[in-house]
């Protein structure tokens, strides 16, 4: 992995995942044994990166087809990239498009890194994927290889596409003269890069679906929706894995024991006095953000109605319903069961 990639950070577009399972048809139930139910996944905007890698695992045990990862991008139009693949498509030249897929498709996943190179009298695209698991890295370069592609060939046409040169890292897979004929150019293996080369004409070739103002449009609102998820807080980093932690629990997911500093400073690759110094510096403390997270879900839950207090205090991580009784009391200044059913209503 690659020092620009922290698995702490990393994660996937819940509509990015879900176009995965659409594609292979993975089922509620082994989603449910990855500990991402369908319906935590319908609501979420981003799921973990973790959850990216388990998803890949599961269906590659599924789908008999080392080639799937490159049909599902296939399945994928630029269309179905929101603002991204709005921006790409109306930008003037095929150099153009490819810079905006480069700079913001962390919007989708940031579960690789890529880079474009002039060298000589070619581009170089070239990609780096986060987890060292083979699997994940066939499927995910298969998949951002083929994407790119059809949006070469969609500003080229069909003919210069045929251009590109697609390369590997990794070994030379059983199925590699099919792989080749799906791409329909030569694809080589122990390349020392995985990406695909193009001849430096290519780029700049102005695109027949240029439209400046979809473009300068939808390039402002990537822009916008980049620096939003740079500006992620440690805080607001630790509060989504709170919320993930008592939602699994909520699906029988995890044991409800709360996580404590040490466990929550591991998962992000630190001490806990780093974690504790970071959230200081932000004006906000552990023990404060786990009893706000804690009590965000005592409110959804016993609005929900579908559990008694004591199903309730054992999700919450409570030994006993009588002291989730009690701490609920001293927050909201009357019981769980009053909250739940106000007097004179």
């Amino acid at each position: 992995m690659t020092d620009d990639l922290r698995c702490s950070d990393l994660r996937c577009s819940s509509a990015y995942a879900q176009v995965f399972l659409r594609a292979n048809g993975l089922s509620d139930e082994v989603l449910q044994s990855l500990g991402l139910p369908l319906q935590c996944l319908e609501k979420a905007t981003y799921i973990s990166g973790r959850h990216h890698l388990a998803i890949v695992k599961a269906l590659d045990d599924i789908v008999d087809d080392l080639l799937w990862g490159a049909r599902t991008g296939d399945q994928l139009s630029m269309h179905a990239h929101g603002t991204v693949g709005f921006a790409a498509v109306s930008a003037p030249t095929l150099g153009a498009a490819l810079e905006v897929m480069i700079k913001f498709y962390s919007l989708r996943t940031n579960t690789f890194v890529s880079r474009l190179d002039k060298l000589g009298q070619q581009y170089r695209f070239s990609m780096d994927v986060a987890y060292e698991d083979l699997v994940f890295a066939r499927v995910i370069s298969q998949s951002v290889i083929r994407i790119l592609q059809k949006l070469i060939k969609l500003i080229v046409g069909q003919e210069r596409s045929r251009q590109l040169l697609i390369s590997f890292a990794a070994e030379q897979i059983d199925c590699a003269d099919e792989l080749s004929a799906f791409y329909g150019v030569p694809c080589r293996f122990n390349a020392g890069f995985t990406g695909f080369s193009m001849p430096a004409d290519l780029y700049d070739e102005v695109s027949p679906l240029s439209n400046p103002a979809a473009y300068q449009l939808n390039l402002n609102q990537c822009e916008g929706q980049l620096r939003r998820q740079l500006a992620l807080t440690m805080t607001e980093r630790v509060e989504a894995e709170l919320q993930y932690h008592f939602e699994s629990v909520a699906n029988g997911l995890r044991e409800p024991d709360l996580p404590v500093l040490s466990e929550m400073a591991t998962y992000f690759h630190m001490s806990p006095r780093t974690l504790t110094r970071k959230l200081q510096a932000e004006g906000s403390h552990y023990k404060s953000l786990l009893e706000t997270v804690r009590f965000e879900h005592a409110e959804g839950l016993l609005a929900e109605k579908r559990l008694d207090i004591g199903s309730i205090a054992s999700i919450l991580g409570y030994q006993e319903a009588s002291n989730f009784s009690r701490a609920f009391r001293r927050r909201y200044a009357i019981s769980p069961q009053d909250w739940r059913h106000p007097k004179g209503k």
